[in-house]
């Protein structure tokens, strides 16, 4: 077989002889590390030192060795002093050109000498085998297969060489990569690493990957527990002189590489019994409970079958509370527990009624709220009946998708029943609180009467008798007085600062969320665009310091708005491969989250993909009773239909500006700016005011000039049209027929039949109907400059 030459070693092999300089090579096991030296040196004569058993036997004097390259192989290994002071004399004093190859960065009793010494340096990145070299190796090997197959491979191995001809072996015949295959390979490479890797270790250091090889990342303190109360400081350096590719420190501790979990975990399967398995895995399960690390302590539970444990950790869970925020985070876990073993406890069965309405299923949700007012009946015992009674409540307050009917009624009973007598409430029913997870805008259908709508969320606050139901209405009043413009910016700011502080002390992190939401939408507004961003990067680090996903999501999502505002394609672009995919489903968490996929479907011109999620969001806005959201998301319906030039786009405007009318809510179409200009210059309905449209106008225009770019969505084709092709194309969307464009134009028809080739050709189209449909979605339809 013939050597392929990987990454940049043999440039550097090349470059350190040529100049006689010492190079240091470090990479993992079967990174080809010695391959490329044997290649190198495949027609010069060289003399190789292996150092792995901690000393050099055999001495041998530099004047003796005829070859003039010497080869120290695992030189980081030497725990001799002769056999170290041995091979720094041969570095210092001889004419001998020196290589050291090592699984560990050069050791500290090497590192002065060899920086003397002007020492070239490589590492794993120069061994890199490109997609080319991968399929040229296997293509060596014997391998016919397909390039999907062979991509497989390269993403599987990690374009490991001795993986890879591990694999090629049992690929010969058929061509085909598939889980046999793999688990054959792996036979043989795990054969190669009984010797290179565990086979070099301490049995304490063996012991000691194997425990925590089912943990990919892990801290000391678990070490601790999992290792007998051992210091696994120094057993990991130890580890990391020998081999520095199986363990690197990471922020949280340390962390196992991919490469080597495979085979620790295999190796552990032969040498553990089941009951030392499982006993190690409930151990960190219990870890991971009390350090709060609820997903991992489950996932534990689950990797030893400990069934009834796991159920158990997600039964207290939900005990302890099941508001959207807790059940969110281990969403999965509660959708994927057996019916028959939920039905069995009623705080189960209250988590499944939270879970199923965040999964935008209302029904099987209120199948589950149903059930557990079956269970309430039933109770005899009445301490737990009064539990479930609270649970009950608590849920027909908190259920999404009960949205905000009868919401005094319901806000009444649980103030009446629960909070009456009491001096405090827990603190989910603070975070919790509509005012706070969506905002006042979702009390937008009783906002017309501000009175009325104070009114009714201070009878709940006033029961709270909490510091942070204080910042609840702050928010509340800073929000309504942005969206009607009627506060000057310093009091909106005051209020909203005020409301912060008051949360972030109660560590109420989603109402702090609200309130810099608020904050960041009236700065972008006024153009302060650096204040935006500060106040955005701010409350993005309190989200990471509380590891709260939910928030960091949506906080990433207002970036992105920013981005938009600019129409930077490059940012949104970036986003949207982060962002989650709607046609595997979203979640009621993630319903912002999608309205700013909304806009960048728009930004990258894929305006077909807008109008698919646009009509999913607003029947499920619809749904679940959001009308703010359902009109904002009905306003970007108006903006499509619009740029595609289809009538309907007047209709839906009007009954946009009509609700935004209604409620006395200028900024639900104002913040949208250039993109919304023309349709509040053209839009008048009768029912709306002329004063109200005035304003309406002078805020859209405020805004329209601070961001000129907002939701610009022309697309740079890789290959531009010319401007005789911008102008076919133009003419062909305005529905005109060969013969008359051959009459405008004054060309031929076969001239017409080449510029449309040419333009199907660049917009990726078959036919004349694709092109129009193309140049559309691209926002490209208008003629341009031309001559």
């Amino acid at each position: 077989m013939k050597y392929i030459k990987t990454g940049t070693i043999q440039n550097l092999l090349a470059q350190a002889d040529e100049d006689n300089r010492p190079l240091y090579i470090t990479g993992p096991i079967g990174c080809g590390k010695t391959a490329a030296i044997e290649y190198f040196y495949r027609r010069i004569s060289h003399w190789t030192i292996d150092c792995a058993d901690g000393k050099i036997e055999q001495k041998t004097s530099p004047s003796k060795i005829r070859p003039r390259v010497v080869i120290f192989d695992n030189v980081s290994g030497l725990e001799e002093e002769a056999s170290r002071k041995y091979v720094l004399d041969m570095l210092t004093r001889s004419d001998k050109h020196i290589i050291f190859t090592s699984r560990a960065p050069r050791p500290a009793w090497l590192i002065s000498k060899t920086m003397d010494e002007n020492v070239l340096l490589a590492d794993h990145r120069d061994f890199r085998l490109s997609k080319e070299q991968v399929f040229r190796l296997m293509e060596e090997l014997g391998v016919d297969a397909s390039e999907e197959e062979m991509l497989k491979v390269m993403e599987d191995t990690r374009s490991n060489p001795l993986v890879i001809s591990c694999i090629a072996y049992y690929m010969k015949d058929t061509g085909v990569y598939s889980k046999e295959v793999n688990t054959f390979a792996r036979i043989n490479y795990h054969t190669y690493l009984d010797n290179e890797l565990l086979g070099r270790m301490s049995s304490q250091e063996a012991e000691f990957l194997l425990a925590m090889s089912w943990y990919p990342s892990f801290s000391f303190d678990l070490a601790r527990e999992l290792n007998h109360g051992l210091d696994c400081r120094p057993v990991v350096d130890s580890i990391q002189k020998k081999n520095a590719y199986i363990l690197t420190f990471s922020s949280i501790g340390v962390q196992l590489m991919d490469s080597y979990i495979d085979y620790l975990r295999h190796k552990r399967s032969i040498f553990w019994s089941d009951e030392k398995h499982r006993d190690n895995l409930c151990k960190a399960a219990q870890y991971y409970e009390h350090t709060g690390n609820l997903r991992m302590a489950l996932q534990c539970y689950e990797n030893a079958h400990a069934d009834d444990k796991y159920l158990q950790l997600l039964e207290k869970t939900a005990t302890d509370g099941v508001n959207a925020a807790s059940v969110s985070a281990l969403l999965d876990c509660y959708a994927a527990l057996d019916p028959d073993k939920v039905r069995t406890s009623w705080p189960l069965v209250s988590a499944l009624a939270m879970s199923e309405s965040l999964l935008i299923h209302p029904k099987k949700a209120e199948c589950w709220f149903e059930y557990l007012k079956q269970i309430y009946e039933q109770q005899k015992d009445p301490e737990i009946r009064e539990a479930i009674r609270r649970r009950i409540l608590f849920l027909d307050l908190m259920l999404p998708h009960h949205g905000n009917k009868n919401i005094e009624e319901r806000f009444g009973k649980v103030n009446n029943e629960i909070f009456g007598n009491s001096h405090g409430v827990p603190k989910e029913y603070i975070d919790m609180m509509p005012t706070i997870l969506h905002g006042s805008i979702d009390f937008c259908e009783m906002s017309k009467d501000e009175n009325k709508l104070m009114s009714t969320c201070s009878d709940i606050i006033d029961a709270l008798k909490g510091r942070a139901s204080n910042a609840v209405l702050d928010i509340l009043k800073a929000e309504l007085a942005y969206e009607r413009d009627e506060l000057d910016d310093f009091e909106i700011h005051r209020l909203l600062d005020r409301g912060y502080m008051i949360a972030d002390g109660d560590e109420s992190y989603s109402a702090c969320f609200a309130a810099v939401g608020v904050n960041v939408h009236l700065h972008l507004f006024r153009g302060n665009l650096v204040r935006a961003e500060e106040l955005l990067d701010s409350v993005r680090k309190k989200a990471l310091d509380v590891k709260n996903d939910v928030l960091l999501k949506n906080i990433d999502a207002l970036y992105s708005w920013v981005d938009q505002l600019h129409s930077n394609r490059e940012s949104v672009s970036a986003w949207l491969e982060t962002a989650p995919d709607e046609g595997l489903g979203f979640t009621f968490l993630e319903r912002s989250i999608m309205i700013c996929k909304v806009r960048a479907y728009m930004i990258m011109g894929r305006l077909d993909c807008a109008l698919d999620l646009i009509e999913r969001l607003l029947t499920f806005f619809e749904m679940y009773d959001r009308m703010y959201a359902y009109y904002e998301t009905l306003l970007y319906k108006a903006i499509c239909y619009y740029r595609i030039k289809k009538p309907e786009y007047e209709q839906i405007m009007n009954e946009v500006m009509e609700k935004a009318y209604e409620l006395g809510f200028y900024h639900l179409i104002a913040d949208h700016g250039i993109a919304v200009m023309e349709l509040v210059e053209n839009v008048k309905p009768a029912s709306v005011s002329r004063s109200f449209h005035n304003h309406l106008l002078k805020l859209t225009k405020q805004m329209a000039e601070n961001y000129p770019n907002y939701l610009q969505c022309v697309e740079e084709l890789k290959e531009p049209l010319t401007k005789t092709e911008r102008r076919v194309l133009h003419l062909l969307c305005e529905g005109l027929n060969a013969d008359e464009i051959c009459k405008m134009m004054d060309i031929s028809y076969s001239g017409i039949k080449f510029h449309n080739k040419n333009i199907y050709r660049k917009l990726g189209a078959a036919n004349r109907n694709e092109a129009v449909r193309r140049a559309i979605m691209l926002g490209i339809t208008d003629i341009g400059p031309f001559e």
